[in-house]
């Protein structure tokens, strides 16, 4: 057997508990548990060098995030298999079975997916397929993986260590992992990830941003790598056209490098799962980018970006800008009611600027990009019938920045569902008060027996779709032009209290 490596281990040890000044050992300590951890993977001790590696990042972290650890970070090293199971059974209990069929429904009915799609099932294969770690905000565990070889591995880089196949263990890509779970692990001691994420279910466009700022921060640390000796804040204060090249790069060069799965999945599933990642980078480093310093993201935390429209367009995040623009939320004196002895509200939500412009890009190509960027808000609420067959009406209602962005959305939205764009669009009267009265245009595609239609009037596009008769799609119409106001988003954060707390 070969002794040198286990010779150089030593004598690096050795090192680290004492023969460092005591200005430098901390540093110089973190620094050489990284050499450590590497030879236990040169040795095939995989499960000695996570725990080394996990050891050194606890110690360069703080000094990178400015931020120190308030508690102790055991990570658990389990095998893929088990990994994967942990991952399903937080699946389950984070989204039961019944959300997930709703959540499908109304994914559905929107465009966003195959009606025969098994929701949950390709979710789970998307989440277990590649998985290499994760941090429990609930439980406050960090999990990892320890692969049982090292075989044919190459040098990735970070964008296919995260969204690429894995291949064994790959020191370079599980320290990225590990770097980033930590990072995770450290916000959420300061920040409570956990009541921030409670805070805002039932609005996905606003919890995708705020994974978008979760995920970017820590994409920081796997981006500009704590490890270096030399890491400064310069690698902080990237200029504008870094980032928008890096915001480019990142959008080209992903599919190259993600799974089987990933790949076959709905366009609007793989965008939604890179987007925190790429997207958020993108946001973060436009924060850091001025000072080169992190207080812009502890500021983010305390009041986090309320749309991914704020992420697509930075500039319209920070409250003291003269872009800032947050967005509308779409609110009703009651629930626009159908008959209840008859139907049931199973979705309330938001798509949002990134949701639209998914949807609309299969149609429209590059221009759906632009048109989504005059969002300003919306709200969907998806009807079911209580008994019988399975029927689902649909009615989403969505305010823009300018009358001539609603028309252009009401258009797009009308040449993505095939609507006869040719015919003249009815007139509805919609009060105003005094002289302000104005009308809303609609038109109804053929073949819907009236049960379908689009309207829209100054700001507001309105959508009903597949209504159960011509007399509900109004009824439902005549709530969304006549019975809504549209208010600034807030969220107030409540305490959610986790399964395993910090120890007092």
């Amino acid at each position: 057997m070969n002794q040198r490596p286990a010779l150089r281990r030593l004598l690096l040890l050795a090192l680290c508990c004492g023969l460092l000044t005591q200005a430098t050992a901390a540093a110089q300590r973190s620094h050489v548990l990284v050499d450590v951890g590497d030879l236990y993977a040169e040795e095939g001790d995989y499960e000695s060098a996570l725990a080394t590696w996990t050891e050194a990042y606890v110690g360069l972290l703080p000094r990178f995030r400015k931020l120190p650890f308030l508690y102790p970070v055991e990570p658990r090293i389990l095998g893929r298999e088990e990994l994967g199971q942990r991952v399903l059974e937080m699946f389950a209990e984070e989204y039961p079975a019944h959300e997930v069929e709703s959540d499908a429904r109304a994914l559905s009915q929107l465009g966003f997916i195959p009606g025969d799609l098994d929701l949950g099932a390709l979710l789970r294969s998307m989440l277990t397929e590649e998985i290499a770690g994760f941090y429990d905000p609930d439980q406050k565990q960090l999990f990892l993986i320890a692969e049982s070889s090292a075989e044919d591995n190459e040098d990735k880089g970070f964008l296919a260590s995260w969204f690429g196949p894995a291949d064994g263990f790959d020191p370079a890509e599980q320290k990225s992992v590990l770097a980033h779970e930590l990072l995770h692990a450290l916000a959420d001691q300061h920040f409570d990830l956990l009541s921030l994420t409670r805070s805002r279910e039932g609005d996905d466009d606003a919890s995708l941003a705020l994974s978008a700022l979760i995920e970017g921060e820590a994409m920081l640390a796997i981006t500009f790598d704590p490890a270096r000796k030399d890491f400064g804040r310069s690698g902080l204060s990237a200029p504008d056209l870094l980032v928008r090249l890096a915001r480019v790069a990142l959008k080209v060069l992903a599919p190259a490098v993600s799974s089987e799965v990933f790949n076959d999945a709905p366009l609007f599933l793989r965008e939604s799962m890179m987007f925190p990642y790429m997207a958020g980078w993108s946001f973060c480093l436009s924060l850091t980018r001025e000072s080169g310093r992190w207080h812009a993201i502890d500021a983010a935390y305390a009041d986090p970006p309320l749309s991914s429209e704020q992420i697509l367009h930075p500039e319209k995040y920070p409250r003291d800008s003269p872009d800032y623009d947050p967005p509308q939320v779409i609110l009703f004196e009651d629930p626009p009611a159908l008959d209840p002895a008859r139907w049931e509200i199973v979705e309330d939500n938001v798509v949002g600027e990134f949701g639209i412009e998914i949807l609309l890009r299969p149609a429209l190509g590059p221009r759906s990009q632009g048109l989504a960027a005059g969002w300003d808000g919306d709200r969907y609420l998806l009807y079911s019938r209580v008994e019988g067959d399975p029927h689902t009406t649909l009615l989403w209602g969505s305010t823009w920045d300018t009358p001539q962005d609603a028309l252009e959305f009401a258009n797009a939205l009308l040449e993505w569902r095939g609507f006869d764009l040719g015919a003249d669009p009815e007139l509805a009267f919609v009060p105003g008060a005094g002289a302000n009265q104005e009308q809303a245009q609609l038109r109804r595609p053929a073949g819907s027996e009236g049960r379908s239609a689009v309207a829209w009037a100054s700001t507001e596009v309105w959508w009903v779709d597949d209504a159960a008769s011509p007399e509900e799609c109004n009824a439902l119409l005549d709530a969304g032009l006549h019975k809504s106001r549209l208010a600034p988003k807030r969220f107030t954060q409540v305490r959610a209290e986790p399964k395993v707390a910090f120890p007092r």
